[in-house]
């Protein structure tokens, strides 16, 4: 299942992708802006399955931008040096504790839009990264619970500027 977060004209929606094209869930918003995916009635993939069942509108995927799939107040919370090609390049020692960092959700781009270098830096880095998207909060949650909170993956490309300490990264949606 592709989840997506589109634009087309001046409107924003969420929809499915299906094949070239997109099926839109809950209609479209004027403007940037768009509330959570999770203001949908869908908790589960199957709730978005019958939600693209009940929509009547369906899009040419080459007539709307995939944007980054989250909203502006979505936390974006990151784990650093967890693998050990990374941890030799950093010159960090173990992956006993991983680093956690966030980013703000305007560092992200969407699919196929340019992710640009800053000025300042001549060393733009990037590797490709797995996000997961937690759909349920809650804390001090049962190892054999975690996966109850999950509502899905995605790929996503992580920019960073390496040369320049205090520099956010820019992020690619995919």
């Amino acid at each position: 299942m592709k989840f997506a977060k589109v634009g087309n004209n001046g409107r924003v929606a969420w929809g499915l992708v299906i094949d070239d094209a997109v099926r839109i869930l809950g209609g479209w918003n004027a403007g940037a802006s768009l509330g959570s995916a999770f203001d949908l009635p869908a908790r589960s993939s199957s709730d978005l399955h019958r939600l693209a069942e009940d929509s009547d509108e369906v899009v040419a995927l080459d007539e709307v931008s995939l944007l980054p799939p989250i909203a502006a107040t979505s936390k974006l919370i990151c784990l650093g040096l967890n693998y050990r090609a990374h941890l030799e390049e950093a010159q960090e020692a173990s992956t006993q504790n991983p680093g956690l960092f966030t980013k703000m959700p305007d560092a992200l781009v969407g699919h196929g839009a340019p992710v640009i270098r800053p000025k300042v830096s001549d060393h733009f880095d990037y590797e490709g990264e797995i996000a997961v998207v937690i759909g349920r909060g809650g804390r001090h949650i049962a190892r054999a619970d975690g996966l109850a909170h999950v509502f899905g993956y995605t790929i996503m490309l992580d920019g960073s500027v390496r040369d320049r300490a205090g520099l956010d990264t820019v992020v690619r949606a995919g």
